[in-house]
Formats: C-alpha cells, sequence, structure tokens
C-alpha cells in the first residue's frame, strides 16, 4: 500500500508542475492554447482523481495509525501485530527468576 501511495504522490506532484508550466506558457503566449485543447483537459481529469485517491489512502492511513495510538494510550501497550514475532531482549539488566 505504501508503494501505491507514494506512486500517487509522485503523479500528482508531475501533473501539478506540468499545470504551472502550461499556465506560465499560457500566459505568455495565449495563442498555443495550453489550457483549453482537449489533452490538457484529460490530463486536469487525471489529475483530481490522482489527487482524490491520494488523499483518501493518506487520510484512512491516519485515521489507522490514530486508532493504534488511542489503543496504546488506553491500554499503555502496543497492539499486538499478527505476523510478527515479539522481540527478544538482549539479556542485558533482565533479571531471571529462580
Amino acid at each position: 500500500m505504501k508503494v501505491f501511495r507514494m506512486i500517487l504522490l509522485h503523479i500528482s506532484s508531475v501533473l501539478a508542475i506540468t499545470f504551472i508550466t502550461f499556465y506560465i506558457l499560457d500566459y505568455y503566449n495565449p495563442f498555443m492554447n495550453y489550457l483549453a485543447n482537449p489533452m490538457s483537459k484529460t490530463l486536469i481529469m487525471v489529475l483530481g482523481i490522482v489527487t482524490i485517491i491520494s488523499n483518501e489512502i493518506t487520510f484512512f492511513m491516519l485515521i489507522r495509525d490514530w486508532g493504534k495510538k488511542r489503543k496504546k494510550d488506553r491500554t499503555g501497550t502496543e497492539p499486538k501485530q499478527e505476523g510478527k514475532k515479539p522481540a527478544s531482549g538482549s539479556g542485558i539488566g533482565e533479571i531471571e527468576e529462580i
């Protein structure tokens, strides 16, 4: 999920920079019509969709992390993670019962 999120963030950044460039070029040369052609309209739609998906993924990841933090604060322990073994202690400062 992190890789997909990073790809979406990069795509939205590239498209945003592209449209800033189109805006500047269109300001200096309005006859080129950078912002009103069908390709630009398609890219604007893709930028909107990618940004919405990226924001939703980020929002749900923040909510998930917030829930884990709340659970940790209430119980005083970390929530159990499935599939991972707990880390064993180093033995330094540990007292064994006999």
